[in-house]
Formats: structure tokens, C-alpha cells, sequence
């Protein structure tokens, strides 16, 4: 396996801290509900209502005997030493919070998830699967709900299990399985939605009532059927996206259900199918076309893909999905047609007057819930919306000025910002309609508002309140009160992630128009942009260390929400002569294991210019993109290419007298050495970095090294030393608290275990443990497994389940573009020999061919399946 990242140490600790419970605990996780909603509405005030939140939970907690783990911004961690503490503590919360008046006559709702498990104790925390799946049960849950696994219900006294509903079976996001939950529900309370994958509860916010469309949903809903297309067609800006949404809310029925899927931002084939990996229960890291195929082949749901217009590949993954998948209904949001056959078109025409009149009203009474409109007020209405082509995105937009202005005001403004003559030919009515839009919404813009506005363009994805005023150069205090200026103008429009901590996003439209103002002044673009790239290193600097430790789930949705910042700090930092280079070669080198796992395409891509930029220099930042790139070259293939490069990274490392770079370049340079098949060499280099790692008592590279060497130990047929090995740093890694490293190794111990004939342990870690290594979304990985399930298949006489676990990890290789190395190759293809001459050469293509359908998770449960009938393992 390639080299790993380092791992974070953890927090400062007492001299003698109180030992943490341990065995089997209950976790608690916690979070408020739309507090970006509360601090627009309360400003500075939400600063109390946080603080009596955490008094009333730290007090809940203290009577359960609960154990506080962490608390960031509005969320907590707990555990507790019996299930009943936990529900007891959350019971008591819910309670409390709902008789507490709260400033403004607000309500604070929080969400909760418990779970238990016995997760493992590691400075001062906990790690484990059990810890992840907590997490995702409280994200799961919407305000003022209480969600509980399986596992906390068993163990729950007849008083708490008699308050309980049944929730039944949901999809959670990087959890491989279908998990049961049941919600804790109040005396003549009813149950509240889950907000699982694929549920209408998990769909968007949707920002007040559908306005006169109610006739265009019915016709959607009467034209949908699998095997058809639904394309809602119409101008940007005409309500296509709100439609959608309001069509998956009122359908019923679909048993695997509803999903939203937004494409706006993608730009290539490999992202059009990751994203449709959740409605195909499929692993980000695995989502293939033909793995997303296979999964929607067997569902039956409604998918709805919006703004599909840009992606040619988008159109042929509609095909596709009607080609494969009977059951799945479609609805696409487009201005142009796909042309197809089974495609229905919806056009969709911008508001009647009145319609317009109405969303007008109701907007402003969002603004101002006492605005009732006379007569001259409403006429004043009509015309403002007939200015502004009835479009509801343009009637929302002049709307939002009602806190400040009334209609009649609002037209005065209007006429004199809305250049209704001045068309041109390049751009349509709708685009100037919008800019005329902008232009106004900007006047009405104090100059500290409109600085902040273009300054906050440089953003391409969600940030917070600190990263804003990072770019502002402004306090926080003066950054909030600009956020909620820009949010009543709606130019800038509030979001939040998982923990409920306050995010906001720029539009697209508006964020484009923002940057045009911003480029006016050129000393603004250059220290808007200087500051934005700094927010996007401190981001990567943060989470990138975070990766493969307690928090790797986390780390990796953090940095996939800021995918399309990094790419614009990386593409303004890799130039020649780029004052930002430095900061653009550290990133590189920090997001370099990122990038091993889950985007290796990009990977090979900023890392090639990251090299081609820096130059043959010895600088360690450069030489930093050299490994990485050398790492990726190895991985895909490229092995002569990658020693050449790790050489020079070694020979520079030894110049400058560098122990730890040199311990980590022997260790790379070692593995591609074993892949080209100088076993002799690999073993010189990976005792090199042994011996280093030892020196420096850096137990990451320690590891590292102890698993190469244990691996060619292996294959020199030394099974009792490398099974030693193996074992020590599994202990190696439990202590690190190494989530993607533990699941490495209890594979390569499984491998072992099937090399020494011992069939249980290599059951007990490929079958026992192979959720854990799925999980992880690591393509190499899950293809590793399948191979030595497939051994295991040989081993236990079943080789009729060979082709299938071969072809799918060929197809998972494929995807990933991960190539078996060549002794892999050798050992798979004569540990599967005898299996080979069994099975006849046309059963073994067509079984082969079906398992390219599958997905890593299907092949091994359908494995699991078909070995478990096996009565004994020996």
C-alpha cells in the first residue's frame, strides 16, 4: 500500500487525566437545528441562546454520568456508561430547551443520535465505526428529535423501549448498510421524519410555498413512469429547480425513495456518477458507471437531476439509467431538450401577472409580517413584476428589499436601475433582466456591503463566518452584521453543514456579477484573492492531518464541500513567478493522500504542475510535489517513471541531512522498487526507513515500514514472522487510532492468514472486518479485498464464486484507475489456477461479466452469502 499521510496527535492533556470508561458505552451526539436561521434572526443575541443551550445539556449530561468528549460550536459529544443514562440525559434536554422561552419567542430545536458500542479509547477520545455511525445518526435527525440505533434500544428498561417509535430502515451517508432507528417520542407526540438518504426529509430547504404552479406539478406527477424522462424545460431564473423539488415532496410511493441530486457544479463523467452514488447505494469512492448502474438496476426510486443543461455527459447518463434501471423514475431540470426517445418535455413559462403579484406579497410579508397592500401598492407590485418579466428568481430578489422599502419606493428605485432598452445582442432578455436585477440590488448597497459583496466572490463553494472575515479584513462581529445585511438583500444566502454551524453560499448568477465588480478595482481583486487562497490552505491544513484518524469522515466531507476552493487557490498558486507558489506546493504536498483516495485524476493533474512550476530545484516544497506525483505515477502503472522520480526525492533527502524525509522517500521508493520486481532492493530500503522511523520514534512511519517489510517476508514464504509482524502494527495502528491503517492491516493479516492455510482468521478479517475496510471508500482497498475473498473462495471449494469477485474488482480497478500491480497479478492468477480449470471457460465470462455490474459492497455481501454455506472452514 502507498505510503500514508500523518496522523494528528491529540488534544493537550492533565498531568493524570481520569481514565475514560470503557467496554461497552453509549455515544451521544448533538447539534441546533438551523442556527444559521437564529443568527439572522438575533444577531449578536444568539451568543445567549448558545450559552443556555449548553447549560441545559452540560446539566442533563452531569446527571447521566455522562462523560463530555468535545463540544465545537454548537454541538457535543457524550458518552455514557449505560444506554439508559443516555435517552434519560436526551429526554431531559428535549424537555428543557421546549419549556425555556427563548429571546424573540424563537424556538431552538436540537437534534440527537445515539448509538452503542464499545469504541475504543485513544488519547483523551474515542475511535472506531461506532463513533462514525453515532455522528451519522444525529446528522440523520431533524430539530427536536431524538434517534436511536438498534444497539441503544435492546439495552433500554420497558419505561424508555414503551416511548419509542419504530423508525425502520435507513440509508446513512458513508454507512455501507440499511440501519434501524427508533425515535423517542413524547406523550401524544407524534413521530417526525427522518431525514435519512433518499427520504423527503433529507430534500433542500424550500424557502416558503410553491406559487402558481400547482397545475404544472399535477401534469409532472401524471407523466412520470420508469423507464421515462420528465424534463422540465425553461429560462434560468423560472422556478425549474423549485418545481422538481415540489414534485419529489408530493410523490409517493417509491419504495427506495426520493432523490435530489444538483449537477450545476460538475464538470465531468467520472463526477456525474459519484453523485449519483447515493441514490444507487454505492460509496462515493467506488461510484463508477457501471457500479451506479448496477445499484439503480435492482431500486426502485424517483431521481431528480438539476441544472443538466452543461454536461454532455449528463444526457448519456440519463440514457443509461433508463437503459438499466426499470424502476427508476426521472425528472431533469434543463434549458434545452436531451433529445430522446422515452422524454417527456415540460416547459415551464415564467408567472402570470397575478402569480407574480402573489410571490411579490408573500415575499415581502417574509420581510415585514405585517405588510397588508393597499390599492396603489399593489398596482405599484404589478408593474415591478411586469419590469422584471414575472420571473419568480428576479420577483424574489426585488422582494427582498421589502424590510427597508414599500412598493412604491421599491419602483421609483427600480425604473431608475433597470436599463430595459439597452439589450444587446450576445446576451438574452433573461440574462439582462437579472443583471438590470443585480444592478439595482447593488445600488441599494451600502459601500461597506458592496465591498464586502465583490470581496466575498472569490468564494466558489460555502464558508463561514471566520473565513469571511479573513477575506473581509474586518472582525467577526463587523462580518456578521455585513453576512445578515447581504442575506436580507439576498445576495448572499444562508446554509449549513452536519454540526448546524452558521455557513452561507454566494449564488451562482450573483457571485458572477459580484466578481465583475470586484475586477474593477485591481488592488482589491489581488488582496481578495491572496486572503481567500490563505482561508483555503488553513482549510487543507486543517483537515488533511485529520484524515484517517477519529475525525477522517469529517475531514473528507470538509474537503469535498471546499473542492471547488482548492481548485481555484491551487489554479491561481501553480503559476511561474506566482507570489502564492509556495502555499500552492504545500497544499499539494498535504492533500497529496487526498487525493491517493479519492480523486486520483486530480491528483495527478495539480500535482504534474505543481512539478512542472517548481522546477528540478531541491527546495523541500518542491520536492514535496515530486513525491506525491511519484506516489500517483507508482499507483497508476508508471513505476520507471515514479523511481526516477523518488530517487531524486531520496538523493536530496540524504544531501541535505534530512532523516525523516529520508526515512519516507526510502519507504516510497521501496514499494515501487517491489512493484518492478527487485525485491532485494525493496527490502534494502524498507529496513533503511525502518531503522529511521525507530531513531526518530515516529511510530506512523513505523508502521509503515514493519507492514512492507512483513508483506515481502510474506512473500518469501517466512508466514510466522510476517504474521508477527502484521499483528504489531495492528497494535501499532489501534494506538494511533489509524481508521484507514487498522482496516489495511487487518487485510494484510487476513492475506497472511490465508498464505499460513489458517481459514478462520482470514474469514474472521475479510468477512468479520470487511465492513470497516468499505467504509472507507479507498477503491484500491476495496478491490484488494474482493482478490482475497477470491482466495478464500479457492481455498474453501467454492471457485464457482471466483469469476464474479474478479470481475468486480477488475471493474472497481478500472474505475479507480488503479492497476494491479504486476506480483499481485502473478499471486492472483496462480491462487486462482486450479479454480480456473474448474469452471468452464463460458461460465467464468459470464460470471465475470456480472460481477463488473456489481459494487465492491454487493460482491461481498453476495461472498459472504455464498461462503457462509460452507459448514466448515477448514
Amino acid at each position: 500500500m502507498p505510503e500514508p499521510s500523518p496522523v494528528p496527535t491529540g488534544p493537550s492533556r492533565d498531568p493524570a487525566p481520569e481514565p475514560l470508561p470503557d467496554g461497552t458505552l453509549t455515544l451521544l451526539f448533538s447539534d441546533i437545528e438551523g442556527s444559521t436561521v437564529l443568527l439572522d434572526r438575533l444577531g449578536l443575541a444568539y451568543r445567549d441562546v448558545l450559552s443556555r443551550h449548553r447549560e441545559i445539556v452540560r446539566a442533563a449530561v452531569a446527571a447521566g454520568h455522562g462523560r463530555e468528549m468535545g463540544t465545537e460550536g454548537d454541538s457535543f459529544f457524550v458518552v455514557f456508561r449505560t444506554a439508559e443514562d443516555a435517552v434519560t440525559a436526551a429526554a431531559r434536554v428535549q424537555r428543557e430547551l421546549a419549556a425555556t422561552p427563548w429571546p424573540e419567542g424563537v424556538a431552538v430545536r436540537v437534534r440527537m443520535g445515539v448509538h452503542t458500542g464499545a469504541p475504543q479509547a485513544h488519547e483523551g477520545s474515542y475511535v472506531g465505526m461506532d463513533v462514525h455511525l453515532a455522528a451519522r445518526v444525529a446528522a440523520t435527525a431533524v430539530g427536536g428529535q431524538v434517534l436511536l440505533t438498534e444497539a441503544t434500544r435492546a439495552l433500554l428498561p420497558p419505561d424508555l423501549t414503551n416511548a419509542l417509535a419504530d423508525a425502520g430502515q435507513h440509508r446513512l451517508k458513508d454507512i455501507p448498510a440499511p440501519v434501524r432507528l427508533h425515535q423517542l417520542v413524547g406523550p401524544g407526540a407524534p413521530p417526525l421524519p427522518v431525514r435519512s438518504l433518499g427520504s423527503p426529509a433529507d430534500l433542500p430547504a424550500a424557502h416558503g410555498p410553491l406559487v402558481g404552479r400547482d397545475a404544472e406539478v399535477s401534469q409532472a406527477l401524471d407523466l412520470l413512469s420508469p423507464g421515462r424522462v420528465v424534463t422540465v424545460l425553461g429560462p434560468g431564473g423560472v422556478g425549474k429547480s423549485r418545481l422538481a423539488l415540489e414534485v419529489l415532496r408530493r410523490r409517493t410511493g417509491p419504495p427506495d425513495g426520493v432523490w435530489f441530486v444538483p449537477l450545476a457544479r460538475l464538470r465531468t463523467e467520472e463526477e456525474v456518477w459519484r453523485s449519483l452514488a447515493g441514490a444507487a447505494a454505492v460509496p462515493d469512492g467506488a461510484a463508477s458507471r457501471g457500479q451506479v448502474l448496477a445499484g439503480l438496476a435492482t431500486r426502485s426510486l424517483l431521481l431528480a437531476l438539476d441544472n443538466l443543461e452543461h454536461l454532455d455527459e449528463g444526457v448519456d447518463a440519463v440514457r443509461s439509467v433508463l437503459d438499466e434501471a426499470p424502476g427508476v423514475e426521472v425528472i431533469v431540470t434543463s434549458r434545452t431538450s436531451l433529445r430522446l426517445g422515452r422524454e417527456q418535455v415540460l416547459p415551464l413559462a415564467p408567472l402570470q401577472p397575478d402569480e407574480a403579484v402573489q410571490l411579490y406579497v408573500l415575499q415581502a410579508q417574509r420581510q415585514r409580517p405585517g405588510f397588508r397592500p393597499g390599492p396603489d401598492d399593489l398596482a405599484a407590485i404589478r408593474d415591478i413584476c411586469e419590469r422584471v418579466d414575472h420571473l419568480p428568481l428576479a420577483v424574489e430578489l426585488v422582494a427582498a428589499r421589502s424590510r427597508l422599502l414599500g412598493p412604491r419606493a421599491v419602483l421609483s428605485r427600480l425604473e431608475d436601475a433597470l436599463d430595459v432598452t439597452g439589450r444587446t445582442v450576445d446576451r438574452s432578455p433573461r440574462q439582462l433582466t437579472l443583471r438590470s436585477t443585480l444592478d439595482w440590488s447593488w445600488r441599494l448597497l451600502s459601500p461597506a456591503a458592496a465591498r464586502a459583496m465583490a470581496r466575498l466572490s472569490v468564494f466558489r463553494g460555502p464558508f463561514d463566518v471566520e473565513a469571511a472575515a479573513e477575506v473581509l479584513d474586518e472582525t467577526v462581529d463587523g462580518t456578521v452584521d455585513l453576512l445578515l445585511d447581504l442575506a436580507d438583500a439576498s445576495l448572499v444566502h444562508a446554509d449549513e453543514r452536519s454540526s448546524g454551524d452558521p455557513r452561507f453560499r454566494v449564488l451562482g448568477v450573483v457571485g458572477r456579477y459580484a466578481r465583475e465588480r470586484l475586477e474593477e478595482d485591481p488592488a482589491e481583486v489581488e488582496d481578495a484573492r491572496d486572503r481567500h487562497t490563505g482561508v483555503v490552505a488553513a482549510v487543507v491544513g486543517r483537515e488533511c492531518p485529520r484524515l484517517r484518524g477519529t475525525h477522517h469522515i469529517a475531514a473528507l466531507d470538509a474537503l469535498e464541500e471546499q473542492r471547488d476552493d482548492i481548485v481555484a487557490a491551487l489554479d491561481r498558486s501553480l503559476r511561474p513567478g506566482s507570489p502564492r507558489l509556495t502555499a500552492g506546493l504545500e497544499m499539494c504536498r498535504l492533500l497529496s493522500w487526498y487525493w491517493h483516495n479519492v480523486h486520483q485524476e486530480d491528483g495527478r493533474r495539480w500535482l504534474r504542475r505543481a512539478s512542472e512550476v517548481a522546477g528540478e530545484t531541491d527546495d523541500p516544497a518542491a520536492l514535496a510535489a515530486w513525491h506525491g506525483l511519484g506516489i500517483l505515477l507508482d499507483q497508476q502503472g508508471e513505476h520507471d517513471r515514479a523511481a526516477d522520480i523518488l530517487r531524486r526525492c531520496l538523493d536530496a533527502a540524504v544531501a541535505r541531512g534530512d532523516t525523516t524525509a529520508q526515512g519516507r522517500e526510502s519507504n516510497s521508493l521501496g514499494l515501487v522498487e517491489l512493484h518492478r520486481g527487485d525485491t532485494d532492493r525493496a527490502r534494502e530500503l524498507f529496513t533503511t526507513a525502518s531503522r529511521l522511523a525507530a531513531a526518530d520514534g515516529d511510530a506512523e512511519r513505523m508502521s509503515t515500514s514493519l507492514t512492507n517489510l512483513a508483506l515481502l517476508e510474506l512473500e518469501a514464504g517466512e508466514v510466522g514472522s510476517a504474521r508477527e509482524r502484521l499483528a504489531q502494527v495492528l497494535e501499532i495502528d489501534l494506538r494511533l487510532g489509524d481508521v484507514w491503517g487498522i482496516a489495511v492491516d487487518r487485510l494484510n493479516l487476513a492475506q497472511a492468514s490465508l498464505v499460513a492455510g489458517d481459514l478462520d482468521a482470514a474469514w474472521e478479517g475479510l468477512i468479520g472486518h470487511g465492513p470497516e475496510m468499505l467504509a472507507l471508500g479507498d477503491s484500491e482497498l476495496d478491490a484488494e479485498l474482493l482478490e482475497q475473498l477470491a482466495l478464500l473462495a479457492v481455498r474453501r471449494g467454492r471457485p464457482e464464486v471466483v469469476p464474479a469477485l474478479i470481475g468486480t474488482a477488475d471493474s472497481v480497478r478500472a474505475a479507480a484507475d488503479v492497476p494491479r500491480p504486476p506480483r499481485s497479478e502473478h499471486d492472483l492468477r496462480s491462487g486462482t489456477a486450479s479454480a480456473r480449470a474448474e469452471v468452464p471457460a463460458q461460465d467464468w465470462r459470464a460470471a465475470s461479466e456480472e460481477g463488473r455490474a456489481r459494487t465492491a459492497q454487493q460482491a461481498w455481501e453476495h461472498a459472504r452469502s455464498a461462503l457462509e454455506d460452507v459448514t466448515s472452514l477448514r
